[in-house]
């Protein structure tokens, strides 16, 4: 007898399953959608977006926009088709013939942007009409409530001891409190501390490390941001050493040329690279003697080898005495400029 009943009960348990699943599902249908109504005069073959404001929207929401569309032309407009610019946007033409000095309606139902990068979002919808041309309608969406960064990875290069400090910008709308969000380092960069400041009254990220703890080329994790503690961005961070590190000492020897009071020198520069870095391109070499007037230099180089290369530089006489001289490397990679110095000797 109880094992009657259990079976009973199994099999009521079976029939009430898949109606509860249904109910729900009703439910989720039933969630409303707001409409918004706009008005629209159509311009025909005038070349010119007609603007249809959406209103304000919160990141992710669905909105439905029901256009009123003029004909204020002499001539009856037959709707062919539609084209839209954008997967946010959907549209259905419900009066395919608008009579002259009459109104069609179409349907729009938009989609806000669940991570959006500015604070308002432009989509496009072209109407296109039998003899008639085309008819480019404009929707614009102002968010409100969002914070979110305004690309999804940023690469930071940085040389072997250097301590970093940078920044990443956020997008904000005005309507966002700060302290409200909060930010959060994971994955391989757990030395890296992230918060939200104010630079120059803009809100962004600040990074900050000292990297002397580094002992990789590369580092990858990622930055969270949330809001009222729920995650809505992230922003993946790589920490890379690419750049030269420093240049190797030489000495630098000038000679006399054929051209009267014209010394010239050649020397090796090396760079020493970390294992992992990409060969550098070098954009300049600017030299400068210790101690002295700043002369003339010119010179030119020619790459011998990984991170090593040949510079012959000429000088005037007058410009270049026994003693030291500086000199500085420019990455066009790196963004940087790397020191160096040189004993010089000047022969007769």
């Amino acid at each position: 007898m109880k094992i009657e009943k259990i079976l009973a009960a199994i099999c009521f348990l079976a029939f009430l399953t898949p109606l509860y699943s249904m109910v729900c599902r009703a439910e989720e249908k039933s969630i409303s959608v707001e409409t918004r109504y706009a008005n629209v005069t159509l311009r025909r073959a005038a070349g010119q977006d007609e603007f249809v404001s959406i209103g304000d929207v919160h990141p992710g929401e669905e909105i439905k926009i029901r256009v009123a569309l003029a004909n204020r032309s002499s001539e009856e407009l037959v709707f062919e088709k539609m084209s839209i610019s954008c997967k946010c946007l959907s549209g259905t033409m419900v009066d395919k013939i608008i009579p002259s000095g009459g109104t069609g309606v179409a349907d729009f139902r938009f989609v806000a942007d669940k991570k959006p990068r500015s604070s308002s979002d432009s989509v496009s919808a072209t109407l296109f009409f039998k003899d008639a041309g085309v008819q480019s309608l404009r929707f614009v969406a102002n968010y409100k409530n969002s914070i979110s960064f305004p690309f999804t990875s940023v690469d930071i290069n940085h040389s072997k001891g250097q301590e970093i400090d940078r920044t990443i910008p956020l997008f904000v709308t005005k309507d966002i409190v700060l302290s409200d969000c909060k930010v959060k380092c994971t994955g391989d960069v757990p030395f890296l501390t992230v918060a939200i400041e104010k630079n120059n009254g803009n809100p962004v990220v600040r990074l900050r490390s000292k990297v002397s703890e580094l002992d990789r080329a590369e580092y990858s994790g990622k930055i969270d941001l949330y809001l009222n503690d729920e995650l809505v961005d992230e922003c993946r961070v790589r920490l890379l050493r690419r750049e030269a590190n420093r240049l190797s000492p030489s000495t630098l020897v000038f000679t006399r040329t054929e051209q009267p009071g014209v010394l010239e020198a050649s020397a090796v520069f090396r760079m020493e690279l970390d294992q992992n870095a990409s060969e550098p391109m070098i954009r300049s070499f600017a030299f400068r003697q210790v101690d002295a007037t700043e002369g003339g230099f010119k010179s030119s180089y020619t790459r011998i080898g990984r991170g090593t290369y040949r510079v012959s530089i000429s000088v005037g006489k007058k410009d270049v005495q026994q003693g030291d001289i500086e000199w500085t490397v420019d990455f066009s990679t790196a963004h940087i400029s790397v020191a160096g110095a040189s004993k010089v000797l000047v022969s007769n």
